[in-house]
């Protein structure tokens, strides 16, 4: 077993994989079935799928708890039995059917036993005196031997074993993990910082795979791709809803091998084919340009294999050009880390001498430093370094060095906070892949033995954008709103952290762009041009570090803020004057309180008042928030302010300004917000916090409770056929046809659907060519139904004999959706004999009516009484019926033959037997009605009863899970094989906390069909 030397400081395990020229999102610890999940596919969390997976050999975590017993940074943190509750936890979520609980329930470490329940068994198993990780491991082999013998054959095992060793490290902190094969080849693209590929960006843009950036000098800048090209195909494959990382796979490939691309441009009747050869591309981590006045800037994006000499050449061509005569500007924001070697060179670029970094292992018992060196350091020169809370880690660590050896001055936000340093253990799982253990094994100090971790690195000048508007206002932004290491479970703490504050705070005026009031889900990538790629972007913060570097031209930290005093002074009051003049304009009087304040303390009063009658507003309308405060005193008050409190995300921290206010008088201030339409119910007490200047005025706070009442939702069900008019019209898909599969989607829930989507997927490779796979409707009333017709070709060399697409129908305003898949039997051509003959039939009632001959194929009609229908094809066991323009399939076994050849006697018969559409349905969760002024309670439980319906299930096993918030509570699994109709009822009572619980019922018939309904409770403390 070999050791990954790389050492990594980052904010996860695959941070710097994140920067590969494609946008792609999967879960550090690989597929979770949550409730926001719709299936338990592990390809999602690239483990592949293997049946002979043997669960009981545990190679992978007997391999993980061997390096953690050597390794890990604070063996203090090591609990055994939490450990092994996490991964039952972790199991749980994987596996729908399986559910654990401790006893007794809460702290982990006064556990006796846990229970264990898949289906209907459930067995307990003793835990009371698991002490030791390897009796740890013995009992969670024993549970695991357990599941084995109990779970189908379709549950993927290997899965089962990356989930279990995920929950065990997800109790020692956020950032040990193990890493699936596919994850980590990722990860080792993005850490080596070059790969086999064509030079370019992609995105989806409007619902199209499209070029973003061509980058210089590459593949495809020499081939003539451009931005805004769109790839129809890649290879012999559509690119019709093909996902992201599907298309990057297939981009991908060895230096020298060729790729051909279909592109459709603007102006082109049709798409044209591009044969590109892959070529080593280099990702760029460092960004360079010239600020003019001899200040030059380098942007360093994450820290991999090649940084540290592209910061070199960034440097070289920098002072080529004269643009670093006086100083440099170095901006570190949004760097979430990488390799810890590069940043330690990074540093020792700037430094002739000092620490750069201590790393502390094994509960401070093992320590190394990093020195700098004077061979190589460049030139001293005025530096300023750019921060923000993204910068994490080994941005971090550069930061901390060049701050605490005086060589720079930081400007900007306090950065995340990650103090810690892992390494990567390269594991061989039973398929013999490559995984990967990412273990923390140290935490790092900076100069002067400064732990950054959960604190992170105040800037020595904060800045703070200010956004003045009559629509949103965010005057007084806080280093508390910033995400940190802090806000992640399980952080490392390490009694050397101290957090200290900036010497000087500016908050600058930042008019609101159109672009912020945006949903993210609606911001798209921009195109950016072939030459704008490498042009930077220059904002207030790297104007700001330009003109300190112009007022106080010296190389040392302490020098630069001493002799930079007046001109910070300068900036300060110019901002403040800004921020005067638009508040002004908005009518209200920002005057500076003054100097020594008031005799006594402001004495004010507040409401809060709501346009929504009750407090009750309902999803997709406008709330006007209004609040008045009153001066109640005898003195003015000056900058008089108001911020809301709530864990509703939409009423939390709206900003109300009031400025001053003499004696008597009172002001009002209303702010005005849309709830958006996908809102579900809730009820949260919203806090109305009032400040003058930055003293709370916490005497004037007052409260009020908001109820949301969300929409009705759609629930979609479909139905689906087959034509082959372009092919030989048999019925039968076969190699070298083209077929239309024509889709009815019709909405049976009790709401609308305002912007649906109805979409499949190809998964069947190169083997069918998907011409259209998209439909887009507007609003969709309820039992309104719509249709939609897809195309696809089945390729003449077609490997395999069967066709598979994934179907997805969503309303993306409301999110709801339903999934399914659609397999489709491929048939040799002239295979099977399809003979031709004229004969009537009597078909039975409940008889099915399929799209194809075979068991699997869709049901279309259902016979409600018996009817006499035409038969015009035979084959063995089949026969095909033609209704109108319809080709239905019957079995032999449900029809009697008619020696009669005419067609249907009594013109009638058709209606009376009632031939009804068959449609595939989710499953249905009903939930004893809540309403949603009943959603904030004070009892520590609350009880929860409904039912799921399986309407024609699918599959052979149905469950029906309950979660609060990530808790598994309540499992109840089923075998349906030929109901037609299932109903699963669920009563509990559901533990809640204090504040947010989201209760989800997640009803599931298959890895394709999957429903979950949610409830948001909020609990209120008790005096």
């Amino acid at each position: 077993m070999k050791m990954n030397i790389r050492v990594l400081v980052g904010i996860s395990a695959y941070a710097a994989a994140l920067m590969l020229l494609f946008f792609m999102d999967f879960g550090e610890r690989g597929y979770h079935f949550t409730p926001e999940s719709s299936a338990l596919a592990s390809s999602d969390g690239g483990v592949r799928t293997d049946a002979s997976y043997q669960l009981k050999e545990l190679r992978l975590l007997n391999r993980c708890i061997g390096y953690i017993r050597s390794n890990y940074v604070d063996p203090a943190r090591i609990k055994p039995k939490a450990m092994l509750l996490g991964a039952l936890d972790e199991i749980q979520r994987t596996v729908p059917m399986v559910l654990y609980q401790s006893r007794p329930e809460g702290d982990a470490s006064i556990a006796t036993s846990v229970f264990v329940t898949v289906g209907q068994t459930k067995k307990e198993f003793e835990i009371k005196k698991i002490d030791d990780l390897w009796e740890m491991t013995w009992t969670l082999k024993d549970i695991l031997a357990h599941l084995d013998g109990l779970l189908p054959s379709d549950v993927d095992r290997a899965q089962i074993e990356y989930s279990a060793v995920n929950g065990m490290l997800s109790t020692l902190d956020p950032h040990s993990i193990l890493m699936s094969p596919k994850v980590f080849a990722d990860m080792q693209v993005g850490t080596s910082g070059k790969f086999g590929g064509l030079g370019i960006m992609i995105s989806v843009r409007q619902q199209e795979l499209t070029v973003v950036t061509v980058m210089p000098d590459t593949p495809a800048a020499k081939s003539g791709i451009r931005p805004g090209d769109k790839l129809t195909q890649i290879g012999e494959e559509s690119t019709v809803n093909m996902g992201l990382e599907d298309a990057v796979d297939r981009l991908r490939g060895e230096v020298g091998t060729r790729v051909t691309i279909w592109i459709a441009r603007e102006g082109w009747p049709e798409p044209r084919p591009f044969t590109i050869t892959r070529k080593e591309i280099k990702i760029e981590s460092v960004q360079s340009s010239d600020l003019g006045s001899g200040i030059g800037y380098i942007r360093i994006k994450n820290f991999q294999q090649n940084t540290t000499d592209d910061v070199k050449a960034a440097l070289a061509s920098l002072e080529h050009q004269g643009a670093l005569t006086k100083g440099l500007v170095l901006d570190l924001r949004d760097d979430p880390g990488g390799l810890l070697e590069q940043a330690i060179a990074i540093s020792d670029l700037f430094l002739e001498d000092g620490t750069i970094v201590s790393t502390v292992g094994n509960s401070a018992r093992v320590r190394e430093e990093k020195k700098a060196t004077q061979e190589g350091t460049v030139a001293p020169l005025p530096l300023v370094v750019i921060s923000n809370s993204g910068s994490a880690s080994a941005s971090e660590i550069v930061i901390g060095a060049l701050k605490n050896n005086d060589r720079a001055i930081t400007i900007g936000e306090r950065t995340f906070g990650k103090g810690s340093v892992q390494v990567l253990y390269d594991l061989k799982d039973q398929r013999n892949e490559t995984a990967a253990l990412k273990l923390t094994i140290a935490q790092y100090l900076t100069p002067g033995d400064r732990s950054i971790q959960s604190v992170g690195i105040a800037p020595d000048i904060a800045l703070y954008p200010v956004t003045l508007d009559s629509k949103r206002m965010d005057l007084y932004v806080t280093e508390e709103e910033l995400t940190g290491e802090r806000d992640l479970d399980n952080h490392l703490e390490n009694e050397l952290a101290k957090s200290e504050r900036s010497q000087v705070l500016i908050r600058y005026y930042e008019p609101a762009s159109a672009l912020d009031e945006m949903d993210p889900e609606e911001q798209e990538e921009p195109v950016i041009p072939s030459e704008e790629h490498r042009k930077v972007n220059v904002d207030y913060e790297i104007r700001f570090a330009k003109q300190l570097i112009e007022a106080a031209p010296v190389a040392t930290r302490s020098e630069m803020l001493a002799k930079a005093g007046d001109e910070l002074l300068r900036l300060q009051n110019e901002e403040a004057q800004k921020i005067h003049n638009r508040l002004g304009d908005l009518g209200v009087a920002w005057d500076t309180p003054p100097r020594g304040g008031g005799k006594n303390k402001p004495s004010l009063s507040a409401k809060l008042m709501l346009s929504a009658p009750g407090n009750l507003v309902v999803a997709g309308d406008e709330l006007e928030m209004v609040a008045v405060v009153q001066n109640t005193g005898n003195e003015a008050v000056y900058r008089i302010r108001a911020v809301t409190r709530s864990d509703n995300p939409l009423l939390n921290n709206r900003e109300f300004v009031f400025g001053k206010l003499m004696p008597g008088e009172n002001r009002k201030w209303s702010v005005t917000l849309t709830v958006p339409k996908n809102t579900l119910s809730r009820k949260d007490p919203v806090v109305l916090e009032i400040f003058a200047d930055e003293t709370p005025v916490a005497s004037a706070n007052t409260t009020v409770a908001v109820a949301v009442q969300e929409l009705k939702r759609p629930v979609f069900a479909y139905s689906y056929e087959l034509r082959d008019a372009k092919g030989n019209g048999d019925g039968l898909v076969q190699v070298g046809e083209e077929i239309d599969l024509d889709m009815t989607i019709r909405n049976i829930g009790e709401g609308k659907a305002f912007q649906t989507r109805a979409n499949i997927r190809n998964q069947s490779g190169d083997n069918v060519f998907l011409t259209h796979g998209k439909g887009k409707f507007d609003e969709i009333a309820s039992e309104q139904s719509v249709s939609v017709t897809y195309t696809f070709r089945v390729a003449e060399a077609m490997q395999g004999d069967r066709v598979e697409f994934d179907i997805y129908i969503g309303d993306v305003v409301l999110r709801e959706y339903t999934t399914g898949r659609v397999v489709i039997p491929v048939y040799p051509p002239g295979r099977p004999e399809l003979v031709s003959v004229t004969r009537m039939a009597k078909v039975k009632p409940q008889t099915e009516l399929l799209g194809g001959p075979y068991a699997e194929a869709p049901v279309l009609m259902q016979v409600q009484e018996e009817v006499r229908l035409r038969i015009d094809a035979e084959l063995p066991d089949w026969y095909r019926i033609r209704i109108g323009e319809r080709i239905l399939w019957v079995e032999r076994a449900n029809i009697s033959l008619d020696d009669a050849t005419n067609d249907v006697g009594n013109p009638g018969d058709l209606n009376k037997a009632t031939l009804s559409m068959f449609e595939q349905v989710p499953p249905l969760v009903e939930v004893d009605s809540l309403d949603a002024n009943s959603l904030l309670v004070a009892t520590s439980t609350i009880p929860l009863e409904g039912y799921a319906a399986f309407v024609g299930s699918v599959s052979p096993r149905v469950d029906v899970m309950v979660y609060r918030n990530k808790q598994k509570l309540f499992v109840k699994s089923a075998d349906v094989a030929g109901a037609s109709e299932v109903r699963i009822p669920f009563h509990l009572e559901v533990p809640l906390e204090g504040g947010v619980n989201v209760i989800s019922i997640v009803a599931r018939d298959n890895e394709d069909r999957t429903t979950t309904k949610r409830l948001t409770l909020h609990r209120v403390a008790t005096k």
